[in-house]
């Protein structure tokens, strides 16, 4: 930069406000990583008390986590502002999936919280999820058309001369931005499937998945399965497959024939791994 400002006639280099930019995306990471640890120290508030001030604490370690991601939103429009100043079409496209992963964030933190409270009211009912599966699908498709003026935008700001260059231009997004952004819109999916499912588990502790092996009297190697979208079942007697089913969470087919078990199903082995003894 030094040898850039003594030639006469050049213009002033830009080099400064990109190098911003990287610092404002590489805060954007740390901050995600702090919100990760008070995520957990929330997760550690939900286990105890809902009365008096452990639900005072709950309610001022939501309200710093929402904070942190809104603070991710504001600083990645602000990187996006800078870079399309310095004229750096892969840093505005960088900042951009920035945007998308915080309007992620703290919708998903956000919404979550929301179900937590419902539930310990009483009022998570079947209206209520599908409320909220609404407007994560909306969100969603919301963050897929954010992704496409994203990559329109990088497209036409790339001087391409050729076909060549625009395949590798594209190619860069595809890295870069596209494949995390289909990640997120993905995440968002999962958030209307979560919610819109016809009921809705909490994940088993190691000791509940004790009882349930205890409580069929046999070992677990060999009798426990998962269907393709990962809803375990179990074939009792000898464990062997001798005739074709269907899940009853997602009707995906399970089971088998002639103890051979369907080729879409496999093992449960975090019930394999179980020992009891």
């Amino acid at each position: 930069m030094k040898e850039v400002n003594k030639k006469i006639g050049q213009p002033p280099h830009k080099a400064d406000m990109r190098f911003q930019v990287e610092g404002f995306l590489l805060s954007l990471e740390l901050r995600y990583i702090l919100a990760d640890i008070a995520r957990s120290r929330i997760a550690g508030l939900n286990a105890e008390s809902k009365e008096g001030d452990v639900h005072r604490h709950w309610l001022l370690w939501r309200s710093y986590v929402s904070f942190i991601y809104d603070s991710c939103i504001r600083d990645a429009e602000k990187a996006v502002t800078i870079a399309k100043k310095s004229s750096a079409s892969r840093l505005v496209a960088r900042a951009g999936v920035y945007i998308v992963r915080g309007k992620l964030e703290l919708f998903r933190f956000e919404i979550l919280a929301e179900r937590t409270l419902l539930s310990r009211e009483g009022h998570f009912s079947i209206p209520r999820r599908r409320e909220l599966g609404s407007r994560a699908e909306e969100r969603g498709k919301d963050a897929a058309v954010q992704m496409r003026v994203l990559e329109v935008t990088y497209m036409r700001s790339r001087p391409a001369t050729d076909v060549d260059e625009m395949r590798k231009e594209r190619a860069w997004f595809v890295e870069n931005c596209r494949e995390r952004g289909e990640k997120y819109v993905k995440e968002y999916e999962a958030l209307t499937k979560h919610f819109l499912a016809e009921t809705v588990y909490e994940p088993l502790s190691l000791q509940e998945k004790r009882d349930i092996v205890r409580a069929f009297g046999f070992s677990p190697t060999g009798h426990f399965y998962n269907c393709e979208n990962g809803h375990t079942f179990v074939i009792g007697d000898c464990g062997g497959a001798m005739e074709l089913a269907k899940c009853p969470e997602c009707k995906a087919t399970v089971v088998g024939s002639s103890h051979r078990l369907h080729e879409s199903n496999t093992r449960a082995m975090e019930y394999e791994d179980i020992s009891y003894h």
